[in-house]
């Protein structure tokens, strides 16, 4: 919830983190672009970003690449068309080291933020 709450200030947040909908103005309104199942390795040509949000904030659901650097590249290409962006890693991510679910996760992490 921090990073929802660090764009939109507006929203109000109980003790707990989690958004008082009894608080919440019927004016304001809240939107993401949501990301979903990319499977970029199937696609031969990338995707072209610049142009394609209709918010601030992107929410990427997993699936992008079974290839843990092309999903941190693609991470990064999205990353530019938004101001913030949300990832939840997908099954496709662990694709290759089922076993080693934390250790991506941690692999991927490290890498976004050497990037930014």
């Amino acid at each position: 919830m921090v990073l929802i709450r660090s764009y939109f200030p507006n929203i109000p947040f109980n003790s707990t983190g989690t958004i008082n909908i009894d608080m919440v103005s019927h004016t304001q309104s809240f939107s993401f672009d949501l990301v979903s199942d990319l499977y970029i390795d199937v696609w031969s040509q990338p995707i072209t970003w610049d142009g394609l949000g209709t918010s601030l904030l992107a929410v990427v659901a997993g699936d992008i690449s079974s290839d843990l650097d092309r999903t941190i590249y693609e991470l990064n290409r999205i990353g530019k068309a938004y101001r913030q962006v949300l990832y939840i890693d997908g099954d496709l991510e662990h694709q290759n080291s089922i076993h080693n679910v934390h250790d991506n996760r941690n692999y991927i992490a490290k890498k976004l933020k050497n990037t930014n």
